[in-house]
């Protein structure tokens, strides 16, 4: 009845920040006046891929018979990809926990380099007159130097501009044309991949063995590629937030969307949370997930067949 009585929020401002940037975490906290709440201490938090750069006080305000405690927390990441903070533990009086917040994820890009190719080439400076130089070129030698340089430069900037547009243009057509095509094989054949993975990794045993984090890992990645291989979801670089959100308007069941949503969210408590789930638990993801591409890619074969057939009656 006590913890129901305890409300623990925990809040990212942004679910995505470039490598090297600071993202601030709020956390608060709401219960009885009359009760001695302690917040599990910031150097004992569970960090992956991320560090704390500050951890400002925890504040309370009481509000009527309840009091707030507050705090703002700034962590960074250096390391691209997915970075978590594990649930963070709320007690009373030091010793009886009563409330934790959920696992809270972001995605760490990398930092973009931009080169100006607008900008002209600049003159090359002259020596300067100095004690040490005792010999000048004469004017004729200079003026010849001058046209060589010039020449030179000239044809660098040509060589330079065609392998500019080569590399802007012909190569990214190469290499999109390239892709297409791996993509247009993968998409085929991506539940058969899937169900494939499904089944290596069953033949592993890694639950079984107690390598539970490496069963939810390898789990994780199939379904992930997948969704890629299927609709062109970059899901391996997207949190579960950002994969459901991303498939939300695709024609899948609501049951499966359920589902895949659960199983995204265990996998990830157990590889940043160290959760142990049940060895029901560990079965039943297994069996979800291959009921995941068996339906979704049974519907999409459907669904393209139905495309094509429109497009031979056009």
């Amino acid at each position: 009845m006590f913890a129901q009585e305890v409300s623990v929020t925990a809040q990212l401002d942004s679910t995505r920040i470039i490598i090297g940037d600071h993202l601030k975490m709020h956390l608060s906290v709401t219960a009885p006046s009359q009760k001695n709440i302690t917040v599990q201490p910031y150097e004992r938090w569970q960090l992956a891929n991320c560090e704390i750069v500050e951890a400002k006080p925890l504040v309370s305000n009481i509000k009527g018979e309840k009091t707030v405690y507050e705090q703002e927390v700034t962590v960074i990441s250096f390391d691209t990809g997915v970075a978590a903070i594990a649930p963070i533990f709320v007690f009373e009086s030091d010793t009886i926990p009563v409330g934790k917040t959920e696992l809270l994820q972001f995605y760490v890009d990398s930092l973009p380099v931009f080169v100006d190719t607008t900008l002209a080439f600049k003159d090359i400076k002259a020596p300067l007159n100095g004690e040490d130089i005792e010999l000048l070129p004469d004017e004729k030698t200079k003026s010849n130097w001058k046209k060589v340089l010039l020449i030179t430069l000239l044809v660098l900037a040509v060589l330079g501009a065609a392998f500019y547009f080569f590399w802007k243009y012909g190569r990214k057509y190469l290499h999109d044309r390239k892709v297409a095509e791996v993509k247009h094989k993968l998409k085929e054949n991506a539940g058969l991949v899937a169900l494939n993975s499904l089944k290596s990794l069953k033949a592993k045993k890694l639950w079984q063995k107690g390598q539970v984090k490496d069963y939810y890992s390898e789990l994780s990645e199939i379904i992930r590629t997948y969704i890629d291989s299927q609709w062109d979801v970059n899901a391996m670089e997207m949190v579960t937030v950002e994969i459901m959100e991303a498939i939300d308007n695709l024609d899948i069941d609501d049951e499966q969307m359920r589902e895949l949503n659960i199983l995204l969210e265990r996998a990830d408590l157990v590889k940043y949370a160290k959760e142990q789930p049940m060895v029901e638990e560990n079965e039943v993801s297994y069996k979800k997930a291959c009921e995941f591409v068996k339906v979704t890619d049974r519907a999409e074969r459907v669904r393209q067949a139905e495309l094509e057939e429109q497009k031979k009656r056009k």
